[in-house]
């Protein structure tokens, strides 16, 4: 469920906001966060269908090999020992 309180309301009322958000029965219940991220996180929740995630895919593995010129990608292991260093 979605509330929305203007900011000056959560200005003057942020400690009883807070009691009221942030915790119930001692376990975390709602999260405050900003309208950007909120919106990002709704993107992300939208199911996708198997074939635009497939496409998607292919189009990052055409652009990967465009910048690799080819050149097939390093096993994960070194990738990641080189980012180590």
């Amino acid at each position: 469920m979605e509330r929305r309180i203007r900011a000056t309301e959560a200005r003057i009322r942020f400690g009883t906001l807070m009691r009221q958000v942030v915790e119930r029965g001692g376990h975390p219940y709602v999260v405050l966060l900003s309208y950007e991220d909120y919106q990002h996180l709704q993107a992300m929740a939208q199911p996708q269908d198997w074939e635009s995630v497939l496409a998607e895919g292919i189009k990052l593995a055409r652009e990967v090999w465009v910048v690799r010129e080819g050149e097939p990608l390093p096993p994960p292991e070194e990738v990641i020992l080189e980012r180590g260093k």
